[in-house]
C-alpha cells in the first residue's frame, strides 16, 4: 500500500472531498502525504537516521523515489546487514503509519526511542529464525546495535513481551477496520 501509494493519507482523503485538516499529524509543519509522511518529516527521518546509523549506513533521505531506487539497488545482499535493513524499512513504514494512527485515533504518542525500540524488537524476533548470527568483525556492531547477541533478552519473558505485541498489532488494525467502515456508512 505504501508503495503504490495507497494509504489514506490525508492529502488523499481531502482529494476523495472529505474536509479534513491534512496537516501532518507526526510534525504539524507540513502537509500529510506518503513522500512527507515516510521521507520528509521530521520525526520519520530521525526514526529512519537511527535505524540507518544502527546498521551502519550513511544515506540522506532526500525523497520518495531516490530513497525507494536506492533501497532497490542496495538490497540485494544475503548478508545480516542487508537482512536488517530489509527487516527494518518495513518495520519503518509500518512503525511510522501505526504512530500516525495513534496520534490521530487515539490521541496518544511515543517518542522517537519507542519507535526505534519497536523497530528493533520486530526485527530480532524476525531474524532469530535465521538462527543465532555469525560474529566476525563486520557482524560485531550490527549485533551489538540491534542487540541480536542477547538472546536472553527475548527468552526471559517467554514471549510475552512478543505476544503483547502482536495482540497490540493485532486490535490496531480491529479498531482502524471498524473506524473506516463506520466512517463510509456515516456518508
Amino acid at each position: 500500500m505504501v508503495i503504490l501509494d495507497r494509504l489514506p493519507t490525508k492529502d488523499r482523503l481531502v482529494r476523495f472531498g472529505l474536509a479534513i485538516d491534512n496537516v501532518c499529524g507526526l510534525c504539524a509543519s507540513s502537509s500529510e502525504s506518503r513522500d512527507h509522511l515516510f521521507v520528509e518529516c521530521c520525526f520519520a527521518k530521525e526514526v529512519w537516521d537511527i535505524v540507518l546509523t544502527s546498521c551502519g549506513v550513511c544515506y540522506t533521505l532526500t525523497n520518495w523515489e531516490d530513497l525507494f531506487n536506492w533501497l532497490i539497488a542496495n538490497l540485494k545482499d544475503k548478508s545480516l546487514r542487508i537482512r536488517i535493513l530489509r527487516l527494518a524499512w518495513t518495520g519503518m513504514l509500518y512503525s511510522v503509519w501505526e504512530e500516525r494512527n495513534h496520534r490521530l485515533f487515539r490521541r496518544s504518542s511515543r517518542s522517537v526511542d519507542a519507535l526505534v525500540n519497536s523497530i528493533k524488537l520486530v526485527v530480532r524476533v524476525k531474524l532469530s529464525r535465521y538462527g543465532k548470527p555469525r560474529i566476525d568483525d563486520v557482524n560485531r556492531q550490527l549485533c551489538l546495535n540491534w542487540v541480536l547477541d542477547d538472546t536472553e533478552e527475548l527468552s526471559n519473558d517467554n514471549g510475552a513481551g512478543l505476544i503483547e505485541y502482536i495482540e497490540v498489532v493485532r486490535l490496531d488494525r480491529v479498531r482502524l477496520h471498524l473506524h473506516l467502515h463506520l466512517e463510509v456508512e456515516v456518508y
